[in-house]
């Protein structure tokens, strides 16, 4: 998943030397541990900051909702795959690491800024499309000239 939010992030000019993670965690594997915890702002593609800090992202609330998508419709309302509470731990319940269709996973929900954007707390059935969240992460160093 995360190769395809770079692949996203290349194909609507958002890809400045970065890469791009998805919000998914897997058993043992949260995105806490698996994302650069930066000390800077992020923000939405209308240039709200979300949070101020990967501290202030996994506090439990954020300073503005995730409503938009990778074109920049709002997207009200809609659930997203997660896998991962609000502190950014991992779910056990992640359609056994985002393999099986039969199993249920845990999905956040946009146009919220509480604990929801991440983890509503209710289980979905995997085989159910639902957006994922795209973030991110560190700079990427181009030595090239």
């Amino acid at each position: 998943l995360d190769e395809m939010c770079t692949e996203l992030a290349v194909l609507n000019s958002f890809y400045n030397k970065f890469t791009w993670k998805a919000w998914i965690s897997k058993t043992d594997l949260s995105i806490k541990d698996n994302l650069y915890n930066s000390p800077g702002y992020y923000t939405s593609l209308s240039g709200s900051i979300v949070a101020y800090s990967f501290t202030d992202l996994t506090d439990g609330t954020l300073n503005n909702a995730l409503i938009y998508d990778q074109d920049g419709m709002e997207q009200l309302d809609k659930d997203v795959w997660t896998g991962t509470y609000w502190d950014g731990s991992f779910a056990y319940e992640n359609c056994d690491n985002w393999s099986n269709i039969r199993t249920f996973g845990l999905m956040g929900r946009t146009n919220t800024m509480e604990k929801d954007w991440t983890s509503v707390g209710e289980l979905a059935l995997c085989s159910e499309k639902k957006f994922i969240y795209c973030i991110e992460d560190e700079y990427i160093v181009d030595n090239q000239y």
